[in-house]
């Protein structure tokens, strides 16, 4: 898992109207998750998991970096970063509730 883009995806959290700081990063990822599930579990279905996510992540779902320079900035490729966005989340879902 991309430790930067876990930071990016719980950044993005605390950016939320919705957001409670006393939420742990577990409670925050779990605010996050539910809502795409919500949003886009129509989709998951459809085209898979990840894709679904990525689909999110592309909506602007939550405040993260979608300028290319942005996303270069940060030291990924704009090209595969939002399929690196939503691999993680779906990365960080597995861990919290340890799936396989």
């Amino acid at each position: 898992m991309n430790a930067k883009l876990k930071a990016i995806i719980l950044e993005a959290i605390k950016l939320e109207d919705a957001y409670q700081s006393s939420w742990s990063d577990q409670e925050s990822f779990s605010y996050a998750w539910d809502r795409f599930i919500n949003e886009y579990g129509w989709n998951v279905q459809r085209v898979g998991l990840t894709f679904a996510a990525q689909d999110w992540f592309q909506g602007l779902a939550l405040h993260v970096p979608f300028w290319d320079d942005d996303i270069e900035e940060r030291g990924f490729n704009p090209n595969i970063y939002w399929y690196q966005l939503a691999t993680t989340f779906c990365q960080l879902h597995q861990q919290n509730f340890h799936l396989p």
